[in-house]
């Protein structure tokens, strides 16, 4: 159990920086409706969100009607980071 949730820990890290590092000025150029990006604490607060699928298709298409690449990324860490919160839960 705390392999997995070390590995989630290091997932959700590199995700954070990963995603500060690509989207962090859509805010600061008015593409989207809230900051999500602009520092590595937003992008934790926005991927814990994406990571408990709460409301996650909202931040997803904002982000996408800028870049439509951005699925990518978005829907890999959703996968990943759920597949580990159920596995973590099945060892509990």
């Amino acid at each position: 159990m705390l392999a997995l949730t070390f590995l989630t820990s290091i997932l959700f890290f590199i995700c954070s920086v990963m995603c500060t590092s690509l989207f962090q000025d859509l805010y600061a150029r008015g593409l989207t409706s809230q900051d999500y990006f602009s520092k590595m604490d937003k992008t934790g607060y926005t991927l814990f969100r994406i990571m408990t699928l709460d409301n996650w298709s909202s931040v997803t298409k904002e982000v996408m009607a800028v870049y439509a690449w951005a699925w990518i990324p978005l829907v890999s860490f959703i996968m990943l980071s759920s597949f580990g919160i159920i596995e973590i839960a099945i060892a509990v």
